[in-house]
């Protein structure tokens, strides 16, 4: 009978022993628990840019009533350009853990440029004086990094010259004109949250827009022009900094 009790009162303490070993430990009384956290993205933000661009321009020749350049109606070529670029972005982002949507305006400077001798003594000259990217964009966020894609409207105001020495042709004359192009811009990139305001990315943008008519008037005698319909796109890599407004 003693070695039965002695055995129920081990058996019990062993069982007790064993239940109190899963019970989850309680944390000191005043003690907060650590709570799980994460990169927040959403919100306002304003930063800038810089980077590099280069850029495919085609020329077609719509009419030509004037005696300066060598062109006929008919008559193509393209031309390339590259430069700098720099500027700003304003946008903002709304987290849907992990997916990040966001609406986002760019405003950039260039000094893109291309100059093609064309027709033997014809001089061409494109510059893009600025560029403007309206897009929405989807990111896929693993903590601090967020990688994205976007897409919508992109806007260039360039200019065309044409210069003829004459050394070919007999008309001597040049022009110039101004247009602001639309089109469409896409393109991707990653951004890291480096604290909790600051972001920094880089990012690749291709940009098309559509055809614009360019009357280059010349100095000929009768002031006759040629008109060129001129289209292009470009590709933009861009190193960038943002502040994050909580």
């Amino acid at each position: 009978m003693k070695k039965f009790l002695l055995g129920s009162v081990a058996l019990v303490a062993f069982v007790g022993t064993a239940a109190a070993a899963d019970l989850p430990v309680r944390a000191p009384v005043g003690v907060a628990r650590p709570m799980a956290t994460f990169y927040d993205w959403s919100g306002f933000y304003l930063g800038a840019h810089v980077g590099g661009a280069w850029g495919n321009i085609t020329y077609s020749d719509v009419t030509n009533t004037s005696t300066f350049g060598g062109a006929v109606p008919g008559n193509a070529f393209t031309q390339k350009t590259s430069g700098f670029i720099g500027g700003g972005q304003i946008g903002y982002n709304w987290q849907f853990n992990p997916w990040v949507l966001g609406i986002e305006g760019k405003f950039s400077g260039s000094t893109l440029k291309g100059t093609t001798t064309n027709f033997v003594d014809d001089s061409f000259t494109n510059e893009t004086n600025f560029l403007m990217l309206i897009t929405g964009r989807l990111g896929f966020a693993v903590d601090n990094w967020l990688f994205y894609g976007k897409g919508g409207f992109a806007g260039v105001n360039r200019k065309v010259s044409v210069s003829d020495i004459g050394t070919v042709s007999p008309g001597v004359g040049s022009g110039s004109a101004t247009s602001f192009h639309t089109g469409w811009t896409a393109g991707a990139g990653i951004e890291y949250g480096l604290t909790r305001n600051w972001i920094l990315g880089i990012e690749y943008d291709h940009v098309d827009v559509g055809s614009q008519n360019y009357e280059l008037d010349g100095t000929d005698g009768g002031g006759r022009s040629y008109l060129w319909s001129v289209k292009g796109n470009w590709d933009i890599i861009t190193a960038r900094a943002s502040y994050k407004f909580n």
